[in-house]
């Protein structure tokens, strides 16, 4: 998957980095896999750097859901 994560400060810090061509399939599967880690607590921040990715047939309804 173009989209890696790590978890820190506990679970309340999500550190995500997008990389290559990222589908809004790809997007869906890297929410539901950060919504289903235990590690991740409520309330968690969250920092996406998508410096060397670029999204491909991604519908805005899908990026405005990932804000």
């Amino acid at each position: 998957m173009p989209l890696t994560y790590e978890v820190k400060n506990d679970g309340m810090f999500v550190h995500t980095r997008a990389y290559g061509e990222i589908t809004e399939q790809d997007l869906l599967e890297y929410q539901a896999a950060v919504l289903a880690d235990p590690r991740v607590k409520s309330g968690y921040y969250e920092l996406l750097d998508a410096t060397t990715g670029y999204a491909a047939d991604v519908s805005e309804a899908t990026l405005v859901s990932e804000c």
